[in-house]
Formats: C-alpha cells, sequence, structure tokens
C-alpha cells in the first residue's frame, strides 16, 4: 500500500491496482472520468486499463468516486527513475573519462525519448476525440484564451519576483548570486512572456494530462504507459477539467528534463564545486538533446491542427508555458524554504534565456 497524490494505492497480488481518495466530493473524479474515458471511448493502448470502480450514487442524484480499480501492468518503474539512473551512470563516466564523446553515448536513451514523444503526441489526440457529453472533444484557440493565459502568467511572475525580493537575504549565499542574475533578466522573461500576446489565435484546445512529467509514466518494456492523468492534485474539479492547450503538457515534460538533470548533479557531484563544474557541460548538452528529441518526434506526430502550424507562434507558447512551469517551481521553493530553490532559479534563467 502506497499513500500517493491524496489517494491509496494498493497493488493486489500483481493482477489489480486498487486506487482509493481520501476526500470524497460530488461528481466524477476528473481521473476517474479521463480512465474511462481512455479505456472505453479512446481504446488507448498506452495507460493502466480500467476496469471498475466505487462509487456511491447518492440519494440527491449526486454521486461521489470512492475508488478506481485498474489492470495491473507489468513495468520497470518511472520514467524519472530510468532517466536519473542512466544520468548517474554518464555522470560518473564523464568523471571518469572527461575528454570522451558525451553526445554518442545518448543514442539509445534517445530512442526512448523518441517513444515518449510519440506517446505523448498520442495520449494528446486519443483525448481530442469527442464524446457525446461534450467533455472531450476540441475547441478553438481564442483570442481571449490567450490573453488569459499571457495575463495569469505576467501575474505569477511579478509575485514570484516580490517573494524573490522578500527571501532573498535569507537563500543561501549561491542562491543569492543566482537570485540577483534572475532579477537583471526580469525584463528579458516578461518580454517572452509578453510576446505571446501577438500570436494569432490558432490550433485547438484539449483536455490534457495536467502534471505531466517523467514521474508520471511507467516504463514498460521498450515503451511507456501514461499515468495519474486528470490534474494537479490540490487544484479545483473545474479546472481540472477545463481544456487547454497540451503544449502546456509539453512544457511539463521539458521541465522535467531539466530536474532530473540537476537531481543527477546533486547525486553524483555532491557539494563538490570542482565536480559541479567539471560535469555541468555535460549535463547541459544531455537535457538539450533530450528536449528537443522529445519535441520533435511530438511535432511530427501530432495532429496538425492541434497545434498552431506557425513555427513562431508555436515558440511563443511553448516559451509561455515553459515561464508558467519553472515559475511555479521557483515559487514553491522559496515558500517550502527548499534546498533545491536555487536549481529552480537557474531553471528560470534558462527560460529567459530560450532562443528555441
Amino acid at each position: 500500500t502506497v499513500s500517493e497524490r491524496g489517494r491509496l494505492r494498493v497493488n493486489l497480488g500483481d493482477q489489480l491496482v486498487l486506487k482509493s481518495y481520501r476526500r470524497l466530493l460530488a461528481g466524477v473524479h476528473p481521473e476517474l472520468e479521463m480512465s474511462r474515458f481512455l479505456t472505453d471511448t479512446a481504446k488507448f493502448a498506452h495507460i493502466p486499463q480500467l476496469i471498475g470502480t466505487v462509487e456511491d450514487a447518492g440519494a440527491d442524484g449526486h454521486g461521489s468516486t470512492f475508488a478506481i480499480l485498474e489492470r495491473y501492468a507489468e513495468n520497470q518503474g518511472t520514467a524519472w527513475t530510468y532517466t536519473l539512473n542512466y544520468l548517474e551512470r554518464f555522470l560518473d563516466a564523464c568523471r571518469a573519462s572527461p575528454d570522451g564523446p558525451p553526445d554518442t553515448r545518448h543514442a539509445a536513451y534517445l530512442g526512448s525519448i523518441r517513444t515518449l514523444g510519440l506517446r505523448t503526441a498520442e495520449f494528446h489526440q486519443a483525448l481530442a476525440l469527442p464524446d457525446a457529453a461534450g467533455a472531450f472533444g476540441t475547441a478553438p484557440i481564442t483570442a481571449n484564451d490567450i490573453a488569459d493565459w499571457v495575463n495569469d502568467v505576467q501575474a505569477r511572475m511579478e509575485s514570484v519576483f516580490d517573494l524573490l525580493e522578500r527571501e532573498m537575504p535569507l537563500l543561501p549565499e549561491s542562491a543569492r548570486l543566482t537570485g540577483s542574475e534572475l532579477t537583471g533578466l526580469r525584463p528579458r522573461l516578461y518580454r517572452l512572456i509578453m510576446r505571446a500576446s501577438s500570436v494569432r489565435p490558432d490550433g485547438l484546445k484539449t483536455r490534457y494530462h495536467g502534471d505531466y512529467s517523467l514521474a508520471q509514466i511507467w516504463l514498460a518494456g521498450n515503451d511507456f504507459l501514461i499515468a495519474n492523468y486528470g490534474g494537479e492534485p490540490g487544484r479545483p474539479w473545474a479546472e481540472r477539467r477545463r481544456k487547454h492547450s497540451p503544449l502546456r503538457d509539453v512544457a511539463g515534460m521539458m521541465l522535467s528534463f531539466t530536474a532530473v538533470g540537476a537531481a543527477a548533479m546533486e547525486h553524483v557531484a555532491g557539494d563538490s564545486v570542482e565536480a559541479l563544474a567539471a560535469l555541468q557541460a555535460h549535463v547541459d548538452a544531455w537535457g538539450l538533446l533530450a528536449r528537443r528529441t522529445f519535441f520533435r518526434s511530438y511535432r511530427k506526430a501530432l495532429a496538425r491542427d492541434v497545434c498552431p502550424a506557425d513555427a513562431r507562434a508555436l515558440e511563443s507558447l511553448l516559451s509561455l508555458f515553459l515561464a508558467e512551469r519553472t515559475l511555479d517551481a521557483v515559487e514553491t521553493g522559496l515558500a517550502q524554504h527548499s534546498s533545491s530553490v536555487g536549481s529552480a532559479l537557474r531553471w528560470l534563467i534558462q527560460v529567459a534565456q530560450r532562443r528555441r
């Protein structure tokens, strides 16, 4: 039995998996709604398949979801653990032979990331299929949508910089230096966010994962299963059901590659300044390759009308959502006084300096 994401997860003899929810709210849980649609309507194979539910019908007609039952899927753990282990081995090899050609070592790993990009595109295309109730399917991105997204991210940026200013004296010296560098890039980050406001409405909104990262992907043989969809835990259900650009999931996955690279560096280099300096270029080069490979595979496989057809519009929206996700990470790190806040600040610097 494992407690995760506001629920209990019980493995029943490697045959079934029971997920029971701690908080019972009126209505169908978003995870159940997604799982039922993907299993029964879209027939999407690359998820744990739903086979049963426990629901309270409710005397007033407003039931609650107690639990869902999924078929157990053989797996080798999450894509986060797989990638972290891979990177630790790679960085250990770089320490032993720093002059070796690192990029050529990634061929097999990047092959798996191409598969992940393909499965992500197929997942979004499955969610774009229509249903009788209109809960799924597509809706056009409008000018009002883009304005709302830009305004939300701009407001979040202002809030995060205000928080950074208050917390700066309490940060470790290295994080203070990074925070100061980020403060100098504030105008550039603002311009990157506002650039999306000039995007011509194009592409479609769909339901999407909402908490997409390597930690929500299971490695199954030479393939992947997408799990834990239905939105970010703790968010209101109406928000978790709202259609949005699927690029928001793409941004979450691209940030996840950056985060796992930072985790691998911490494990391998620890507090050694010399080791960090020697290995940073290697992990940065790997991260760029991983993000590019994932996105190119995703874009190639995705139906053309889902994302904006114009390359500049596509890049502007993706950068907007990368800023949104990274600002969230910085805000969480600052609010929780996390030891990883320095990494989150560096990620935001990378987004502000983003050219592609």
